[in-house]
């Protein structure tokens, strides 16, 4: 191949992936885990999403208390006021964040997870760098319930973090 040929093929796959690139920017395709890759999921992608999030945040919690009775043993054996002993699993699997706010009723099962970070991002462009993984951790039932309550607490600085 001679080296016009071969500087014309190069520039050619060069301008392909650059204009390429350019237009999965334009889309908003992006895998960095914020807005732009959210709103580029249909809702049922986004569904899914938050399933494995929340199944594999609780299969990861429960794995972790498992755990805790062989790596925290009680010696002694500690008992609460009626008497019953008190292990470190039962313990741990109580303090755990826990997401049931899930619908067996709704088409879109998790959607009270997705409709939240959905609403947040279109409420609060300010926060449209935080990514979604970390707006679902804080969707917990004993944490935040609504994008509201979520943009309300990083007002207040109550949720933090570098991204």
């Amino acid at each position: 191949m001679n080296a016009q040929r071969w500087l014309g093929m190069s520039v050619a796959w060069s301008l392909i992936v650059i204009l390429s690139a350019c237009r999965h920017q334009e889309l908003g395709v992006t895998r960095d885990g914020k807005y732009e890759e959210w709103f580029s999921m249909s809702s049922n992608l986004r569904e899914n999403y938050a399933e494995g999030f929340v199944s594999g945040y609780s299969l990861g919690s429960i794995a972790a208390c498992n755990n805790a009775d062989r790596l925290f043993p009680t010696n002694p054996p500690t008992f609460d006021k009626s008497g019953n002993l008190q292990l470190p699993t039962p313990r741990c699997l109580e303090a755990v964040d826990h997401y049931s706010r899930s619908s067996q009723d709704r088409a879109n099962h998790y959607g009270v997870y997705t409709d939240a970070v959905t609403e947040f991002y279109q409420k609060y462009p300010k926060y449209r760098h935080i990514p979604y993984a970390y707006l679902l951790r804080y969707l917990s039932d004993n944490q935040y319930a609504s994008a509201d309550q979520l943009y309300q607490a990083f007002e207040r600085g109550e949720i933090q973090g570098t991204f």
